[in-house]
């Protein structure tokens, strides 16, 4: 497609994916209708690469919607309806389609805005909303898993004149018959939602290199994420777990938070698969010294949402089984598995199973510290047996404890932490069982 306001639109998709406060990694996704072709940004590229290479894919408008009406399941699969003639790079579209095509304006546009994310994952969001929205012909959408539930969840609220969604634990859609029309929605919409920002204490940057002695993990080169861990506030909303799908995909189903005096290799130590980054309360991060560009976007994403988070706000987090709902949708193994070849590539590839954490990954095929193989495959063997993740302190993960070491009583442990969810009650006060009745779920 060539015309004025397609180029505007690949301008504008350009703009918002190089700001990280509305679109991180490959999140978010833009689109523009031409007759019965929705031209909507491929799945798995970053927005912010928009002018560099072709990133948008055509899709049949007509058949995409007939899907959702008669609740197809095509309708979540939408590199069917991938119209072939005008298609030329072969990837699939965004798994958001659906959002774009239930929409009846010419121009969507979809990002993940801190502003409007810290507000969605709060259990009063909808008191907030219509407060700050007042005017705006808006719909608030409780979470749904991104696909053919949240399009019905969508297509239960619309109204002919509504051109704003609040997504639940997910983020901000703006739509428009023009670009120029969307981008000024964009603009009012995020403004409406700020919130301010709770300034982080400075990191411990010498501890954080003892710390990472003799592991994996090094410090990261953006000070400014130290900020998920030195803030106890923000570490405290990290403990709860998940809150948003992009955090399960790219950092895994919660955070990995050390206990006091506990080093970076001991944290590899008990854990069969370490996730990209560790939190160390008071004292910052440390990252993987493989760590790729999306895990390091969402951390950063993390910080933003939880520094605009009050003190004490009840908070709506995934649970379990909607941790695996994500990490086990093929759609998303195809997203994952083109992050993890690089944000530069643009070549389709077949989906693979997402190397997650706990009984939901697979087993690390080395340390990189010379390791013995078998260390690892009795790690492995453990955690298979393993039915369900016991702590939410670690939604999806570790569940505290288990390190696949013998002479321990393992029956004893996932006993002792069977049903229960931990918290972190900051650097000095260590994991304590939540209060009964806490708010963790969506």
């Amino acid at each position: 497609m060539s015309s004025t306001e397609y180029q505007a639109l690949i301008d504008l998709s350009a703009r918002i994916g190089a700001d990280p406060a509305l679109v991180q990694a490959a999140g978010g996704n833009t689109s523009i209708k031409d007759g019965d072709t929705l031209w909507i940004k491929a799945s798995g590229l970053w927005l912010a690469h928009a002018k560099e290479r072709d990133v948008m894919v055509p899709v049949k408008l007509g058949a995409i919607l007939e899907a959702v009406a008669k609740d197809d399941p095509s309708a979540e699969k939408a590199h069917v309806h991938v119209d072939q003639a005008l298609a030329k790079n072969g990837l699939r579209p965004s798994i958001e389609t659906t959002v774009h095509a239930l929409m009846p304006q010419k121009v969507v546009v979809h990002v993940h805005c801190v502003e409007t994310i810290a507000l969605a994952v709060r259990a009063d969001a909808e008191q907030i909303l219509a407060e700050r929205l007042k005017g705006v012909a808006y719909a608030f959408v409780p979470y749904c898993r991104p696909g053919l539930p949240l399009a019905r969840a969508i297509h239960a609220r619309m109204r002919p004149d509504i051109s704003v969604l609040i997504l639940g634990n997910h983020g901000l859609v703006v739509a428009g018959e023009t670009v120029a029309e969307a981008d000024a929605l964009l603009t009012d919409i995020c403004q409406r939602l700020a919130s301010p920002r709770r300034p982080a204490p400075v990191a411990d940057l010498a501890a954080l290199s003892r710390l990472a002695l003799d592991s994996s993990y090094m410090l990261p080169a953006n000070e400014s994420l130290h900020g998920a861990a030195t803030d106890l506030e923000n570490c405290r909303i990290a403990a709860g777990g998940s809150l948003y799908p992009d955090h399960v995909i790219f950092l895994g189903p919660g955070f990995m938070i050390a206990a006091p005096g506990e080093s970076a290799v001991e944290m590899e130590d008990r854990l069969s698969n370490p996730p990209p980054v560790l939190l160390f309360p008071g004292k910052g991060v440390l990252v993987k010294k493989a760590i790729e560009p999306g895990p390091l976007a969402l951390l950063g994403c993390f910080v933003d949402v939880a520094s605009r988070i009050p003190e004490g706000a009840r908070l709506g987090y995934f649970t379990p089984e909607q941790n695996a709902e994500l990490l086990g949708w093929d759609a998303e193994k195809y997203r994952q598995e083109l992050n993890k070849r690089g944000p530069a590539s643009n070549d389709p590839a077949p989906a693979r199973h997402w190397s997650g954490y706990g009984h939901l990954g697979r087993a690390r095929r080395g340390d990189g510290r010379g390791r013995p193989g078998c260390r690892q495959r009795r790690r492995q063997a453990f955690e298979l047996q393993r039915r369900s993740p016991r702590s939410r302190g670690m939604a999806g993960g570790d569940a505290r404890g288990v390190d696949g070491r013998a002479g321990r009583d393992r029956s004893q442990r996932r006993r002792r932490h069977r049903g229960r969810r931990h918290v972190w009650h900051g650097f000095t006060g260590g994991w304590k069982r939540a209060a009964a009745g806490a708010p963790d779920d969506v």
